[in-house]
């Protein structure tokens, strides 16, 4: 806390404060100037509000008893500037007339003593224009050239509007920047200068910490990226080595072709992966969207995991089924391998909840203008707790065996088509997520001769 002896000590006496109303309460501040002042046998006149002049009273009261002997004397002096304010205006003629009759009479009883005068500037300030500030400001150096007193004046900065700055700097010797514990007294050249320096370097830090922000940015949205990449791919890699182990396990020349083509197809979309790859690096993929049956997705989101379900057949210990209802009529527009994916995230956590048992059931059908998809488990289920969880980047129930990225992934991606999702779940009978897609009017003669290019890839 800085006091009035360390203001004063060895610099000229008109100083002022550049405080805020979130820097030292007033009132500790004058309980300062009442120590420092009448221990020195100084004296001081002290120019407040009526609120603070109360507490101020009050505060007298409760002083020691060596201390009010001092206060008897009538080396302080107490004077409310609302007693000066009419109609909103300040009377500041009366008031300086008011502060030099009592400077006077202080003099005759400290001797070779000074007198301090603290004066503090709020809004009222605001109510003088700026002739008027300049008149008030020759005035009270009139008294502080007579030798027989100091001045503090306390500005409140966000009261002050800003054409009263300017005289601010002009009329004071120095100026304390308030707040701190160990202040700075600066002339209003050093001030300015200061201050210029300070807001040079605030907007080059500013500058670097947003280059850095948006590097961060960058990469966390690169990593989030790549991650789900990854997860694509050890999808990609667990249906290829599915297919092929369900091919060794079988005779059948048919099936075993069939496993073949969609591992061909599982291959291609690995082809698609590294063009993201790449597009993350050069900021340049665009998707590429077209019309699609929306059951020929769906159709090959399931040739994507029924060897899951072909393999545990041939198992007598394990049950897993696979029910299938694709009764929508209807078209969508859209990344046939992003929208392929993200259902069959879906799937795919539906057969791990499961945990190889029970019945997965996937349905399609129209409703108005939308296509509807539901996929449904008899899994595990999720408890209530959690539900507003499941769709969190890196929130996963499965511990060290999941990304928590699945979900996320899927839900971006159908909302990048227009889709919403929901879930029910019960802990215990399983699981069951609807999604809506917006569905597009479509030639049904150009649709079919589309569709036989497609299933060609």
């Amino acid at each position: 806390m800085w006091n009035i002896n360390e203001l004063i000590n060895g610099r000229s006496g008109f100083i002022g404060v550049i405080s805020s109303y979130i820097s030292e309460n007033e009132l500790n501040l004058f309980k300062e100037y009442i120590k420092n002042n009448f221990v020195n046998d100084g004296g001081l006149v002290y120019v407040c509000s009526s609120s603070i002049k109360e507490q101020c009273l009050q505060f007298l009261n409760e002083l020691d008893k060596d201390l009010k002997k001092l206060i008897n004397i009538n080396r302080l002096v107490l004077i409310s500037r609302d007693e000066y304010i009419v109609n909103r205006k300040i009377n500041m003629d009366k008031l300086i007339n008011r502060i030099a009759m009592e400077i006077a009479r202080l003099s005759e009883i400290i001797a070779d003593k000074k007198t301090c005068v603290y004066i503090c500037v709020d809004s009222f300030w605001n109510s003088l224009n700026l002739r008027k500030v300049r008149e008030v400001y020759i005035k009270l150096r009139e008294l502080y050239n007579a030798g027989k007193a100091n001045f503090i004046i306390r500005y409140i900065v966000e009261d002050i509007d800003n054409p009263h700055i300017i005289p601010i700097l002009q009329y004071h010797d120095y100026l304390i920047v308030d707040g701190v514990d160990n202040f700075e007294a600066y002339t209003p050249e050093e001030l300015v200068h200061k201050a210029l320096t300070l807001l040079s370097e605030k907007h080059s830090i500013n500058y670097k910490c947003y280059k850095v922000m948006m590097k961060n940015e960058y990469l966390e949205n690169m990593e989030q990226s790549m991650a789900g990449i990854i997860h694509d791919i050890n999808n990609l890699l667990v249906s290829i080595l599915g297919y092929a182990q369900y091919s060794l396990q079988i005779d059948d020349m048919n099936e075993i072709r069939k496993g073949l083509e969609v591992i061909s197809r599982l291959a291609l979309d690995g082809s698609c992966i590294t063009k993201k790859v790449k597009s993350n690096f050069k900021r340049s993929f665009e998707t590429q969207k077209d019309i699609y049956k929306f059951n020929y997705i769906v159709e090959n989101c399931l040739d994507m995991v029924k060897h899951k379900f072909k393999s545990l057949a041939l198992s007598k210990t394990k049950n897993l089924e696979l029910s299938v209802s694709l009764d929508s009529k209807n078209y969508i527009y859209a990344n046939e391998y992003d929208l392929r994916h993200s259902i069959n995230n879906i799937i795919q956590n539906g057969i791990e909840a499961m945990e190889d048992r029970g019945i997965l059931t996937v349905r399609t059908y129209d409703e108005g203008d939308n296509i509807v998809l539901e996929i449904s488990d008899t899994g595990c289920g999720i408890d209530e707790r959690l539900m507003n969880h499941v769709f969190k980047p890196y929130f996963t129930t499965k511990g060290a065996r999941g990304t928590g990225l699945g979900l996320s992934i899927a839900k971006k991606i159908f909302e990048e088509h227009g889709g919403k999702i929901y879930i029910d779940s019960k802990v215990g009978e399983g699981t069951k997520f609807t999604i809506y897609f917006p569905a597009i009017k479509f030639d049904e003669s150009v649709a079919e001769k589309k569709q036989e290019v497609y299933n060609t890839d």
